[in-house]
């Protein structure tokens, strides 16, 4: 049977501690609490209790004593003047011991009226009276032994072991937790860059040693594989190339009808261009430097590489620079394009923005989809080899959308589909303004 949850009501999760370190805290806090708690009824009932039980039995023969012989034998004194009686005040702490003492002397004397009252200052003294037995005059007794009490001492002692404790046991905690998210740090910066930094195996608990040592030989083994890969599609890419050149020569100079040569030519192209999406695919730019760019720039240079489509760009004014990779950004935007004019048609329009913290990019172009065919999971576009069921029958290699995913999340951007309100298809992307911030470790 499976443990069951303490916070388990809904209600109850609001109070749940969602990391290790406050979770640890709490529980020592608990712990230190009860302690306490512990030590308080211990010497409660262990010291203080019968000790405030047998002073009241003196206080009681005491008072007894003047009853009969009318004086008072014992370290008590007898207050006759009215000036010189206590002004009686609720005092909660000291009532939780003056209770105990009025009990104990009322089950002597069998009576119901006793009053004891404890004044701390100007000296410690306790004020005991009793209407049936004493009249209107109060017994008054000097405590010197609690003249050496600091309620400061008490309140330390309460109140700043537990405080104490959980105070060394959250710097432990968190000591305890920097390795940990260090190593959080390092896997996310792998599954969002596909690259992370070794992590220290010489200082810290064995423990978190053994756990980097695993992680930096797992994080060279992918190293090694997708080195591995990148040599091999190379090397494919290389030998496939150099017959398409032969292919391409040979059909060039071939005395052929213009038709069949074009095609082939065609096919050819198409062949490279399948490579090169392969390849794309498989670098996702992350080798490129990042450098300040100016996107009005950038997309100058890919409105001229583009030329022949009809691209309208819509700019914000005093758009800020961005650190990019130039390369790369220009890849995402010519396979927008491209797959605009594959699957939509002209105009494209790209319009760029500056919102709060982001640069957005919106590529749309001008074919209105019927909801009938509309995508309802847009996201599975994004996956390799993936394409729409209007795309199937058309050329490509299904990467183009996946390269652009890659490349953007490797800025540290976000990129989403979706359809606009005239039923345009359209790509959003955002990329952080503050990428440079992150320039030295991307």
């Amino acid at each position: 049977m499976a443990a069951s949850d303490p916070f388990g009501k809904p209600w109850l999760k609001w109070f749940k501690p969602r990391s290790i370190a406050w979770r640890t805290t709490l529980l020592v806090a608990t712990v230190a609490l009860l302690l306490q708690c512990l030590s308080l009824q211990f010497f409660w009932y262990t010291f203080y209790k019968p000790e405030l039980k047998h002073h009241a039995v003196s206080l009681a023969h005491q008072i007894d004593q003047y009853q009969s012989f009318g004086a008072i034998v014992g370290d008590a004194k007898l207050m006759t003047d009215p000036a010189d009686f206590p002004t009686v005040r609720s005092k909660w702490f000291a009532e939780l011991f003056t209770r105990v003492i009025a009990l104990e002397i009322g089950k002597v004397l069998a009576s119901d009226d006793v009053v004891v009252y404890f004044n701390f200052k100007p000296q410690p003294q306790l004020w005991v009276n009793s209407p049936t037995q004493m009249g209107v005059n109060w017994l008054q007794e000097d405590l010197i032994t609690y003249g050496t009490y600091s309620i400061e001492l008490i309140l330390l002692w309460l109140l700043g072991t537990p405080i104490l404790t959980v105070l060394m046991i959250l710097v432990l905690v968190r000591s305890l937790n920097r390795p940990l998210a260090r190593l959080q740090q390092a896997a996310q910066s792998y599954s969002t860059l596909l690259q992370a930094p070794m992590l220290d195996t010489s200082h810290g608990a064995i423990e978190i040693r053994q756990v980097n040592h695993a992680f930096n030989q797992m994080l060279a083994q992918l190293e090694a594989v997708d080195t591995e890969r990148k040599t091999m599609l190379a090397g494919i890419s290389h030998d496939v190339r150099t017959p398409l050149t032969r292919m391409r020569l040979s059909v060039e100079l071939e005395d052929m009808a213009s038709e069949v040569k074009s095609d082939l030519v065609a096919s050819i192209n198409e062949i490279d261009a399948i490579l090169s999406q392969f390849m794309a695919f498989i670098e996702h730019g992350l080798d490129e430097p990042l450098v300040l760019c100016s996107m009005a720039e950038l997309l100058a240079d890919v409105r001229q590489s583009n030329r022949q489509d009809a691209i309208i760009t819509n700019l914000a004014d005093d758009l800020p620079q961005i650190y990019l990779r130039p390369i790369a950004i220009k890849r995402v935007l010519s396979n927008l394009i491209a797959n605009a004019k594959r699957y939509g048609k002209p105009p494209i329009t790209i319009s760029v923005t500056a919102q709060l913290q982001n640069l957005v990019l919106v590529v749309t172009d001008s074919a209105v989809v019927p909801v009938a065919e509309r995508i309802t999971n847009l996201e599975k576009l994004f996956k390799p080899f993936v394409r729409g069921e209007a795309a199937r029958t058309t050329q490509g290699t299904g990467l183009g959308l996946a390269i652009v995913e890659r490349i953007v999340r490797a800025h540290q951007g976000t990129v989403s589909l979706r359809y606009s309100a005239a039923g345009n298809f359209a790509v959003l992307i955002e990329l952080p303004l503050t990428l440079h911030q992150l320039g030295e470790t991307v």
